[in-house]
């Protein structure tokens, strides 16, 4: 019998009379023990070195290209070296801070397209949705967390670039994350009306629900902002908020932003999309499609994707290695950013053993996090839908849908 290993490092075929042969691909079988890393993964940065470390079973070569630019330019061209977990890795000598780089894969699945430049899905900041990714050492500092409970919560739900926009906000930087976080300022033509943070202290509010702000799929050089529902790069912040989209400084703003909202006593919430991306199979693919295809989705016996979201696809968060990377980011964005809490996007589509080591994983962090979100899908899915009721005595909630 063929064991794990034997599928992904020789070439097989299937053959049958009357019909083309055509290359076997490693399906499910990545699931098992020889294939699941517990090594640190993305672009492991030190002043004298950095450790490029990516989850990619299925390929047969890897390279890394390093520029200098956050666009154009000549990369400076490195081969990964194959590590017996699944994973490939190399050590880039001297100090990398505020470069950028992608991946391109080469394997037998075809697949893959050499040709396509790919983005680190552990990235701490990217260009662009469709860009590069950016060695980030950022050491802002955030002030604690307030203190209270989640049935004291007053919890509004606050889009970004909408907050700040209007003309007459008063605001400097309107549209973006430092405009959020400017105080004593008032709307221009009407007496007494405060805004930014001062307004929704009026307001009474004292946890905000930021919308998406995770690197989502949109044109950063248009107007074409959205709501955030369609994800790319889990751990980069959105570059439309920022007043530099091309740099590293975007990581920074937002610290700056939930540091301001805490020393005013507010809690900052992150909405998050992790049941579902902006790739497919074909025309968008930015990072998990292209660097390991079919691993990262549902996909039904006939090879067609599962949609229980309604956007395309369904994140597969039961298997070992997805399941990791979004524990790996929830803690990423509880620890480097001090959110408070998580509102889950479709939370029905996140498998309930999943839910389970997030709020473990998150309370061990902090004991007080906030977690809830919505207990339905947008369609039928490849697994049990978490419903209303499933968060009893678990330590989340969720949204009532008879109520609302």
């Amino acid at each position: 019998p063929l064991g794990p290993q034997d599928i992904l490092e020789k070439k097989y075929k299937v053959e049958r009379l009357g019909y083309k042969s055509v290359a076997l691909i490693p399906g499910h079988i990545l699931d098992h023990p020889p294939f699941i890393s517990n090594q640190p993964l993305g672009a492991l940065y030190s002043p004298n070195n950095t450790i490029f470390r990516i989850f990619l079973p299925t390929a047969e070569s890897v390279t890394l290209c390093l520029y200098q630019q956050p666009v154009g330019g000549k990369s400076r061209d490195i081969p990964l070296q194959k590590n017996n977990d699944g994973t490939w890795q190399e050590t880039v000598i001297g100090d990398c801070k505020n470069k950028f780089y992608t991946y391109r894969v080469k394997g037998f699945d075809p697949r893959f397209n050499p040709n396509f430049e790919l983005i680190d899905p552990y990235a701490h900041c990217t260009t662009a949705h469709d860009g590069r990714a950016i060695i980030v050492d950022d050491r802002t500092v955030i002030a604690e967390r307030p203190k209270f409970d989640i049935s004291q919560a007053v919890i509004y739900e606050l889009h970004i670039r909408d907050y700040t926009i209007d003309p007459r906000s008063g605001i400097k930087n309107k549209g973006k994350y430092l405009g959020v976080a400017e105080f004593g300022t008032m709307a221009q033509g009407l007496v007494g009306v405060s805004t930014g943070i001062d307004h929704l202290i009026d307001l009474g509010v004292n946890t905000v629900q930021l919308m998406p702000f995770q690197e989502f799929e949109n044109d950063d050089s248009k107007d074409d902002y959205n709501w955030g529902y369609m994800p790319v790069h889990y751990n980069s912040p959105e570059g439309w908020y920022s007043l530099e989209p091309h740099s590293s400084r975007r990581v920074s703003e937002v610290k700056t932003l939930i540091d301001a909202l805490h020393k005013r006593g507010i809690k900052v919430i992150m909405d998050v999309v992790y049941n579902h991306t902006a790739e497919n199979e074909t025309s968008r693919i930015f990072s998990f499609n292209g660097l390991v295809p079919g691993y990262y989705y549902r996909i039904r016996e006939d090879g067609s994707y599962w949609n229980g979201s309604g956007c395309g696809n369904e994140f597969r968060t039961e298997a070992p290695m997805v399941r990791r990377f979004i524990l790996d980011s929830l803690k990423y964005w509880a620890t480097e950013y001090k959110v408070d809490g998580f509102r889950f996007d479709l939370m029905g589509l996140i498998d309930q053993e999943t839910i389970d080591m997030i709020i473990h994983e998150l309370k061990m962090i902090e004991p007080d996090i906030f977690i809830y979100g919505e207990p339905w899908a947008a369609g039928n899915s490849a697994i049990p839908v978490t419903v209303k009721g499933s968060q009893k005595s678990k330590g989340y909630s969720v949204f009532n849908d008879h109520y609302r």
